[in-house]
């Protein structure tokens, strides 16, 4: 999976970027971002206006696959998912 397939799939669901994902920027305190430096793939949350928990991962599918496993979660929890 690459950004623009998760972004399809998280879109298809009522999610943007930017309402509980993020990708290379900073949301809302909880939001999860991926962004790619010199060549690697990271995932980090959102908190305070910066970006916090750095974790390398393999892939580009890894850190997509991160991103929709913690926005489908928080949709849920605040009842944006759809179906």
């Amino acid at each position: 999976m690459n950004i623009t397939e998760m972004k399809r799939h998280l879109s298809n669901h009522g999610l943007d970027i930017g309402s509980l994902y993020v990708i290379g920027g900073i949301g809302d305190d909880g939001a999860p971002g991926m962004e790619k430096i010199d060549g690697k793939w990271y995932n980090y949350d959102c908190e305070r206006g910066s970006k916090n928990n750095y974790k390398e991962r393999e892939s580009e599918d890894e850190a997509c696959k991160y991103i929709i496993s913690q926005a489908e979660a928080l949709a849920r929890q605040y009842s944006m998912w759809k179906e």
